[in-house]
């Protein structure tokens, strides 16, 4: 249902002016989690030997 709902022109721009950017900056994990984002994976290739 989220998809039928039309926005005019003015809209986003009201919907940004909401809450200032400064607001909402910030890292995208809670403190001492950002360790166990994908970023640092380390995954093997695909052709990698080794047994799963």
């Amino acid at each position: 249902e989220a998809l039928t709902v039309k926005l005019s022109e003015k809209d986003p721009r009201e919907i940004s002016e909401a809450v200032p950017i400064t607001d909402v900056a910030g890292g995208r994990y809670y403190n001492g989690l950002d360790h166990f984002s994908w970023k640092y994976a380390n995954t093997p290739p695909k052709d990698s030997k080794i047994s799963t």
